[in-house]
């Protein structure tokens, strides 16, 4: 198995410090598109405890992630 990191970041006011084989470099940067998608729904709703930020914005990544996965479908099936 690969060696374990300590990866601290931070994400929607919150620090958190994760212990993971990826790269540090990777954590950061999905730490960071996370963090953004809260900011910008936060801005949108301002209202939402980040509870609610963080409920809402795990939907809609996973609605970006099951979109990215039919269309990779869709496209291998034409081939």
């Amino acid at each position: 198995m690969g060696e374990y990191h300590r990866v601290t970041v931070e994400i929607g006011g919150h620090t958190l410090v994760l212990r993971t084989q990826n790269d540090p470099e990777y954590i950061n940067k999905l730490a960071q598109y996370v963090d953004d998608k809260i900011k910008s729904l936060a801005e949108k709703n301002p209202k939402l405890s980040i509870s609610q930020l963080a409920l809402v914005t795990a939907i809609n990544l996973a609605d970006e992630i099951h979109s990215a996965k039919e269309k990779a479908t869709r496209g291998a099936k034409k081939r």
